[in-house]
């Protein structure tokens, strides 16, 4: 089956907006783009004049904790993460595995409703992966795991392995094992993850507090790990950064997303530079906001090269799981461009979790989820900048009937 679409801008994601442009999606793939003159005089097909309109690709949420949506009104995360980590905790285990996985389908709902197509999902429940494989959504579940006494390692990997087996990877979703953070997560469990995954997505720098702990062994997460009787006395201070830390120590993999790097120095993004794996940081404006976790060098990332993605992280302290209100927290707190706040949201979002040969920008051959917004603005206005401004509704472009009077 052919569709033939045109509107005023169409932004691929991986070049030059395309003004007065003409796409044509065929079996549900893009198979043909160009100059609208050009496409009608190659096919034959009905084409649908959408106006001045911006077609867009479908958004790659990175950073998701879809178990947490039945908490929203529970938590507010005002107090510090760290407060906040222990009743989000506390609260999650009370909950029943209904609520839990009622509130993981309402989440997913309002991501197909805000026009997300990828997510890189956190779970440490397991309930999400099969009301997950029941979408359209190509993800990556990342099973969440904590264990800082190397002692209890060989037992915890057995039982890792038994849920891990429960589950079989498809092209639109698959399973890794993911650790929570360098501090709570040990020494010999990196090892076991290393050795099993070549993508994981883990918790990096986010805190003043991770900076005290491992410079000094000390503070708030100390506590922590004693008070739930996690810490390894036998782990030596390494007094240094988590960054160096977690780099030093190879505990990275083959490609790495790291989420929130708010606490990172000019040396350790040198250090990273030099680790030649894949980096991709991931940033949570709003929840990072909210929680007072401080604010990411995005502008350093961007200039060395590392690749910026965005997620929502939870509703609880994300606010929900809009995309273009991400993007938006993303542009007025990074000082970036608008091009390269919807690639982030896009494209360098599908790069992270490896998906951007599939989706993420509008090529030949990849999939025809796109995205279009009525412009409220002139023509000529930078459809980038109109995107971020505008409070348009988007909808996906697979939604014919809306437009069925403008077809020419």
């Amino acid at each position: 089956m052919v569709k033939i679409f045109s509107a005023n801008w169409i932004l691929p994601g991986n070049g030059e907006p395309l003004q007065n442009n003409a796409l044509v999606i065929r079996d549900g793939k893009i198979f043909d783009i160009g100059p609208v003159k050009d496409i009608e005089g190659k096919y034959s097909n009905r084409v649908y004049d959408l106006g001045n309109t911006i077609i867009f690709p479908a958004f790659v949420n990175v950073h998701t904790h879809l178990e947490l949506t039945h908490l929203r009104e529970t938590t507010s995360g005002e107090n510090g993460f760290i407060p906040w980590m222990r009743e989000t905790s506390t609260a999650l285990k009370e909950s029943d595995g209904e609520e839990i996985r009622k509130g993981i389908q309402q989440g997913l709902m309002e991501m197909h409703s805000a026009g997300t197509i990828g997510i890189g999902e956190v779970t440490s429940t397991n309930h999400s992966v099969d009301l997950i494989r029941d979408t359209s959504m190509f993800a990556r579940v990342f099973h969440e795991v904590q264990g800082f006494r190397n002692f209890k390692v060989p037992y915890q990997m057995q039982e890792i392995q038994e849920q891990m087996a429960q589950y079989e990877d498809t092209e639109k979703l698959t399973n890794h094992v993911s650790p929570h953070s360098p501090y709570l997560v040990g020494r010999k469990l990196f090892q076991e993850i290393e050795q099993r995954e070549s993508l994981i997505s883990l918790h990096l720098a986010s805190l003043e507090e991770e900076l005290e702990f491992f410079r000094n062994g000390s503070g708030q997460i100390k506590q922590v790990l004693l008070a739930n009787e996690m810490f390894d006395y036998k782990w030596k201070i390494p007094g240094t950064t988590p960054v160096r830390y977690f780099f030093e120590n190879y505990y990275y993999a083959q490609s790495n997303i790291l989420v929130h790097m708010i606490h990172v120095t000019d040396e350790d993004m040198d250090y990273m530079a030099e680790c030649h794996v894949d980096i991709h940081i991931c940033l949570c404006p709003r929840s990072q906001e909210k929680l007072g976790l401080g604010q990411a060098p995005a502008r350093k990332y961007k200039k060395r090269g590392f690749n910026l993605c965005l997620g929502t992280d939870n509703v609880i302290t994300g606010g929900d799981f809009e995309m273009r209100n991400e993007m938006r927290a993303a542009y007025d707190t990074y000082n970036l461009s608008p091009e390269d706040i919807l690639s982030m949201a896009t494209l360098q979002g599908a790069q992270a979790l490896g998906y951007d040969n599939v989706i993420g920008s509008i090529e030949k051959g990849k999939y025809g989820y796109l995205l279009m917004m009525e412009n409220p603005f002139a023509g000529d206005k930078n459809p980038y900048e109109a995107l971020l401004e505008s409070d348009k509704p988007i909808t996906w472009l697979e939604n014919l009937e809306e437009f069925e009077a403008a077809a020419v």
